[in-house]
């Protein structure tokens, strides 16, 4: 590890079985329990320069704006239908009311 002098040392406890993981996992590696234990929890981290946490927070803010606009849209048609729904019905009734007249002699 470069600069490794100039890291500050940092105590750890840990359940022997955890350690005896991280043991075998560094040797599969090739690595240090050190580097291994660094390495998990570089994986782990997201980078220094990862946006993906703005980009998803950026996302949500356009998904939401998306749902408000669908809201719009859809209480607009909804107006829309029971303003036809109104106008059929007086269509029907006009049309029900001429041909319930009795026949004139």
């Amino acid at each position: 590890m470069k600069g490794a002098s100039l890291i500050a040392p940092f105590g750890l406890r840990m359940p022997e079985e955890l350690k005896e993981k991280i043991a075998e996992r560094a040797k599969a590696n090739g690595r240090s329990m050190n580097a291994e234990i660094v390495q998990i929890l570089q994986d782990a981290l997201p980078p220094d320069n990862d946006t993906s946490h703005s980009s998803s927070i950026t996302k949500r803010d356009e998904f939401f704006s998306k749902v408000d606009n669908m809201d719009e849209f859809a209480a607009a048609m909804a107006h829309a239908s029971s303003v036809y729904q109104e106008m059929l019905s007086k269509i029907v009734e006009e049309h029900m009311g001429k041909n319930n007249k009795k026949p004139t002699k």
